[in-house]
């Protein structure tokens, strides 16, 4: 149970700073391009920085266990994201609405939410097992994601798989940690200093964007708060807090509870923004986007803390 009590007071830390964000907007200490700068400083610079130096580590047999235990939790948990959007929201003709439903399903806003609570908490070690799921995602988002966002004639796109910032630093970690490259102490120093800036940066990014969201709206759409309270942050992560737990997965090696937690908190984070980002790249509205991100991002406040409980209680009795 300790761990749900850290992750949520980690987890309001995070929140006051996205509230600083949205006050920055709202003074106009930063507007429309001012965010979109902020958000290539992330993706470009700041993520990256804290994936590489978190793999710039002596090379452990058991370590790289883990790194492929996370990422077969990541696609196990994505799967279940993946199958159920498609099994609920696939009936009738298909709509934007419906195609972003599908995504949001099994889009888990790791990048923007779960890195930044993993690496205040856990450090370089928790970032090292967490990139996996960053991968997986990925691939998701460019191959099955992509058609279940904008339906069957959308064009999975390989390249862009591999030709994004957040899978070209994930090759780049692993290749520094399986071939064992050392990157020079002044270089490393830069970029940690750079990495850590990830927390507050994510935070103010996602501030700025819940800025740009009319929040009397969220009141009149009942149909968001179903996907993105019930099904999102409460039917996904639990039917993977309950496999876990029933398959005994805690207990395989002596990492695999640290990892199990490490995947919880990013399969119970919010809606990803890539949602609203990939419905502008298929030119559909992202309006609705919009408003699935800011319900589950409110929402997960107080459900990825009781997650984490839960999956606490039940490691310790089963």
């Amino acid at each position: 149970m300790e761990i749900a009590g850290i992750v949520g007071n980690q987890i309001i830390i995070m929140m006051l700073l996205a509230v600083v964000g949205i006050v920055a907007v709202k003074v106009k200490w930063i507007d429309a391009e001012g965010s979109r700068q902020l958000s290539n400083l992330l993706l470009m610079l700041v993520f990256p920085c804290l994936t590489i130096t978190a793999f710039d580590v002596d090379f452990d047999p058991t370590k790289l266990k883990g790194f492929l235990f996370a990422a077969i939790l990541a696609a196990f948990a994505t799967l279940v994201g993946m199958v159920m959007g498609q099994m609920v929201f696939s009936r009738g003709k298909f709509t934007a609405e419906k195609g972003q439903e599908r995504f949001a399903m099994a889009s888990p806003n790791s990048g923007y939410m779960a890195v930044p609570i993993i690496a205040a908490i856990f450090g370089p070690e928790g970032v090292f097992f967490a990139s996996a799921y960053s991968i997986v995602f990925n691939v998701y988002s460019w191959t099955i994601g992509l058609k279940q966002l904008a339906g069957k004639d959308a064009k999975m796109s390989v390249k862009k798989i591999f030709l994004n910032p957040g899978m070209i630093s994930a090759i780049v970690s692993l290749c520094i940690y399986l071939l064992q490259i050392r990157i020079p102490a002044p270089i490393k120093s830069t970029m940690t200093f750079l990495g850590n800036m990830t927390t507050a940066t994510s935070m103010l990014v996602l501030g700025t964007f819940l800025a740009q969201i009319d929040f009397k709206s969220l009141f009149g759409n009942l149909r968001a708060y179903w996907i993105a309270l019930v099904g999102k942050l409460l039917v996904v992560p639990l039917i993977c807090v309950l496999t876990y737990n029933l398959l005994g997965l805690h207990h395989l090696f002596p990492d695999s509870d640290f990892i199990i937690t490490l995947n919880l908190l990013a399969v119970a984070s919010p809606v990803a923004i890539n949602l609203s980002m990939m419905s502008v790249r298929m030119k559909q509205d992202p309006k609705y986007c919009a408003t699935l991100i800011a319900v589950s991002t409110l929402g997960s406040v107080i459900t990825i803390p009781l997650m984490m409980a839960l999956n606490s209680w039940l490691s310790s009795v089963l």
